[in-house]
C-alpha cells in the first residue's frame, strides 16, 4: 500500500510543477505547502489506519454446534425437473428451511403439490417453516397449499407448524427468534 501511495504522490508531484509554474512565487509557495501538508496527512493516515486494521484480531469462529438454513420460494413447474430435484436434495441438508412461498405452479392445487411438488420436496417438509404467497399459494385462505403442509397430501407431510388462514407465526431455533407474516404479500 506505500508503494502505491508513493506512485500517487510523485505523479501529483509532476502535477503539481506544472500547474506551479504557472502561479505566481508567493501564492505558488503557500498552495506547494498546502498540498504537501494535506498529502503527507493523507499518507500517514493510511499508514496508521492500515497498521492498525492488520493488528485487529479475527474474531473466533462460533463455538458449539452450526445451524444450516436453507430459505426457498419459486419452487416447482407443473413438470418433473431435475433442478428442482437437485435443489431439493441441497436443501434436505439443512437444518431448516424457510419456504418463501409460490411452491408449486401454476396455481397451487392438491393434485399439482401431490403429483410433483410432494416427490422432490415432499420429505423436507417436516423441516420446512412455510409462508403462502399470494398468487400460486392461494394466499393463507383454508386452500390446497395450506392443506398440503397441514399434511393433506398425498403422503401425509407436515409442516414443523400447523398452519392457519391468515395467521403469522413464531419459532426459536438455537438463539435465534424467527417471525413469519401472516401475509407475505402485505410485507
Amino acid at each position: 500500500m506505500v508503494n502505491q501511495l508513493e506512485v500517487s504522490m510523485s505523479t501529483r508531484g509532476n502535477m503539481r510543477e506544472s500547474t506551479a509554474s504557472r502561479l505566481p512565487s508567493q501564492a505558488r509557495n503557500k498552495k506547494i505547502t498546502l498540498v504537501v501538508s494535506i498529502g503527507l496527512a493523507l499518507v500517514t493516515g493510511a499508514i496508521l489506519f492500515g497498521s492498525a486494521a492488520s493488528q485487529q484480531s479475527t474474531p473466533p469462529a462460533p463455538t458449539g454446534s452450526v445451524m444450516r438454513v436453507a430459505a426457498v420460494g419459486d419452487i416447482h413447474g407443473e413438470e418433473a425437473s431435475s433442478i428442482t430435484a437437485a435443489t431439493a436434495a441441497e436443501a434436505a441438508k439443512a437444518d431448516i428451511i424457510l419456504g418463501l412461498g409460490d411452491y408449486q405452479y401454476p396455481d397451487g392445487a392438491m393434485w399439482e403439490y401431490n403429483r410433483y411438488f410432494d416427490k422432490d420436496w415432499g420429505p423436507n417438509v417436516p423441516k420446512m417453516y412455510p409462508v403462502l404467497a399470494p398468487h400460486h399459494d392461494q394466499d393463507w385462505s383454508d386452500a390446497d397449499p395450506l392443506r398440503y403442509f397441514n399434511g393433506s397430501g398425498a403422503h401425509g407431510y407436515k409442516s414443523a407448524v400447523r398452519l392457519r388462514p391468515y395467521t403469522p407465526y413464531s419459532f426459536d431455533k438455537g438463539s435465534w427468534h424467527f417471525v413469519a407474516p401472516g401475509r407475505a404479500a402485505a410485507v
